[in-house]
């Protein structure tokens, strides 16, 4: 707290991906439960509970700030901070607002207005919104669609298999389809794409969405849908809940007591002392979600997507794994996305498919971009199209960043950066070994990058392991070296800019005391190489570094997919 407000960060002490959007989403209830306690409880005449919140989105330090025994704990300094704090006043009672850093990641998945911030005392103009809401709150696919912003490109035979599967399913030959692939790979985009083909005929559709932050909380997709199913409202008691419960569990079948108790709890209604016990709790939730979902498909065709289930939790992926192992013959078509490095260790039923999606190819890549940035020349597009990858959402969001301009700091665009640091921040310890080896570049060997980063050659063994298990890394042998290398440039781009200027030009200056070391023994080190960290660790005495040696040029296992080293955004990528 400070003062009278309160500050609270997402995306730290871990990235989870989609920081911004969730910290909207969490304003946005707070908002909504404060507007019902000015309904019913007011503390003095004419008062009520209120607030008003601000979102901005930036790089910041978070730390002890001050002196030793006068530190603050915690404490946060930039101007993402600042910003918001100014915002703040801008916001109507219970409202949201958000600055330029933020509602440009809200999409079309936020219903926004632009605020007017020209009475507002900032040091630079920025630019502000109201939040008003989410778009489509009431329809199980107004997530899903929102992310249907650019067209499906080179995905034919992936876009034939699933309606095929659908089709199979609604005879009676249920299907279960593992769709894995990189983050922004277009695994969503693909689920919408079927949802937009299915035929008219009447069908159930169910979609759930996994998130980290939710990882340990019991079937937690499946609670909003079955407190609609159920009828029960938000501000429910404990007592309306469980003879609702009851009621629902007869209807399936079931006996109220027990059955009813485990739906109950599993909305996390607190139970009466003579519930069933924890085992016979787990016991009934699972028969009662089997049967709901027997009763569903038995009515008619039905749809189940499940987003991310690399995050659902240990139960929720045991129900899934029961439903995928009995749909043979039901007519249910189930879907689950997740990221390739999750493996799904579920039996190779007949009913059972895996699609793996990979990068799209260059023309599909141009495609995209153009359809994003139609006014963009030939030349950036190739340049986009050049350092994303060939990932769909890489390509739409540099192109888009572009076209707005909303990447002059340097840096990657917010919705490229919260994946990427995300990725990192799963990483646990080996994270800080991936930051040492951005600053190399791209590939460093790894007897320098154990010297630079202090580590005993089976702790970077077991570090380097991680990266590579994980995806973020690869290694290969050349000659006598192993070299450990980023499997996307935007990996190395993110870990770079996410360590602090002050960390980066130590590692700097580092490199280049070890450099110089190497120049004056039998090898020999081109003096631009030692020169780009020179100048990173902040030499002033040195000229700018030479940004027209060859792409080609590859120094002493420092391997860098931009030669003069920089990491700039797409802007400073086109200006070579």
């Amino acid at each position: 707290m400070i003062g009278d407000g309160i500050v609270a960060t997402f995306g730290w002490p871990r990235a989870g991906g989609r920081d911004a959007q969730s910290a909207v989403t969490c304003a946005l209830e707070i908002g909504a439960q404060l507007e019902r306690l000015s309904e019913t409880d007011t503390l003095v005449l004419d008062a009520y509970p209120a607030a008003r919140m601000a979102i901005e989105t930036g790089w910041v330090l978070i730390g002890e700030i001050g002196p030793r025994h006068e530190a603050e704990r915690d404490g946060i300094i930039g101007q993402a901070p600042n910003i918001a704090a100014r915002l703040q006043h801008l916001a109507r009672r219970n409202g949201v607002v958000v600055g330029e850093g933020t509602f440009p990641l809200l999409r079309d998945n936020f219903v926004v207005e632009l605020a007017d911030t020209s009475n507002l005392n900032l040091p630079a103009p920025v630019r502000a919104a109201y939040v008003l809401g989410p778009v489509d709150r009431e329809h199980p696919l107004g997530r899903l669609r929102a992310m249907a912003r650019t067209p499906l490109a080179d995905r034919e035979v992936e876009m034939q298999a699933l309606p095929d599967a659908w089709i199979a399913a609604i005879a009676g030959n249920g299907r279960v389809v593992l769709l894995s692939g990189e983050a922004g790979i277009g695994k969503s985009r693909l689920l919408t794409g079927l949802t937009e083909t299915l035929a008219p005929d009447p069908h159930t559709t169910l979609v759930l969405f996994c998130a980290e932050p939710m990882a340990d909380s019991p079937f937690h997709p499946l609670i909003g849908p079955i407190s609609g199913a159920l009828g029960i409202a938000s501000n429910a008691t404990a007592k309306e809940t469980l003879g609702r419960t009851a009621e629902f569990a007869a209807d399936l079948g079931l006996p109220p007591d027990q059955a009813g108790a485990a739906l109950a709890a599993l909305l996390g209604t607190p139970l009466p002392s003579d519930a069933p016990s924890a085992a016979e709790i787990r016991r009934w939730t699972f028969d009662a979600l089997l049967t709901w979902f027997d009763t569903l498909t038995a009515k008619g065709p039905m749809l189940v997507l499940i987003e991310d289930i690399h995050w659902a939790d240990a139960s929720l992926l045991e129900f899934l794994r029961r439903l995928g192992g009995r749909i043979g013959q039901k007519r249910l078509l189930l879907i689950a996305t997740h990221r390739p490095e999750f493996k799904v260790d579920w039996p190779d039923w007949p009913q059972l498919e895996r699609i793996s999606l990979g990068a799209l190819p260059i023309h599909a890549c141009h495609a995209i971009a153009t359809s994003v940035a139609n006014d963009l020349d030939e030349e950036i597009r190739a340049a986009i199209v050049e350092r994303s990858d060939g990932v769909p959402l890489f390509v739409e969001e540099f192109a888009r960043a572009l076209a707005d301009q909303t990447t002059s700091d340097g840096r990657l665009p917010g919705s490229i950066s919260q994946l990427m640091l995300s990725r990192l921040d799963s990483l646990g310890p080996a994270r800080r070994v991936a930051q040492i080896a951005a600053v190399f570049g791209n590939e460093v060997s790894t007897d320098l990058l154990a010297e630079l980063s202090d580590l005993d050659p089976a702790s970077l063994d077991t570090l380097a392991k991680r990266l590579v298990d994980s995806g973020v890394m690869a290694r290969r042998h050349v000659g006598d070296d192993i070299v450990l290398g980023f499997r996307h440039a935007l990996m190395a781009e993110a870990a770079y800019q996410a360590l602090p200027t002050a960390s980066r030009r130590a590692a700097h200056r580092r490199i280049a005391d070890r450099l110089e070391t190497v120049s004056r023994t039998a090898l020999s080190v081109e003096p631009e190489v030692l020169g780009r960290h020179q100048e990173l660790a902040g030499d002033p005495a040195l000229p700018p570094h030479n940004s027209a040696v060859p792409r080609s040029r590859r120094w002493l296992l420092v391997h860098s997919s931009k030669p003069n080293g920089t990491r700039a955004a797409p802007s400073g990528l086109l200006r070579e």
